[in-house]
């Protein structure tokens, strides 16, 4: 049986171990075309640049992606696991020292979000989590 993801704010990924597969939102600010990696965070545009960012292999789920999910300023949800620092250039060298690297193995686009509502449902699902 396949390993379930854990529900994350994308803030919450640097904290988590690598090898731990997570689901995860996030908002398209850069593609890598070259390296076939994505930067998302959690807001657009980005109004802080220290607040952690996700770059996410896409290789393995390039043929199934839609070019609009690749676009800046889409929004996207990404099941993937952590996965150990690894060498990412990035086109503005602007990731924060707390971004995480994930390998994706599914994304597909969130549609329109309203951030408050998503992060409070996100919170209020963890808590039977946290609590056991």
């Amino acid at each position: 049986m396949p390993e379930p993801s854990r529900l994350m704010l994308l803030e919450q990924l640097p904290k988590v171990l690598s090898g731990t597969k997570v689901r995860f939102l996030g908002c398209v600010h850069e593609y890598n075309a070259d390296q076939a990696k994505l930067v998302l965070r959690s807001a657009y545009p980005a109004v802080n640049t220290s607040v952690p960012c996700a770059l996410v292999n896409v290789e393995n789920v390039l043929e199934l992606v839609d070019h609009r999910q690749l676009e800046t300023g889409a929004w996207v949800n990404v099941v993937g696991y952590i996965e150990k620092d690894q060498e990412f250039k990035s086109l503005k060298s602007d990731q924060p020292s707390s971004s995480v690297m994930v390998r994706a193995t599914l994304i597909w686009s969130a549609g329109a979000i309203r951030m408050d509502r998503y992060e409070a449902a996100v919170r209020e699902y963890q808590k039977p989590l946290s609590a056991g």
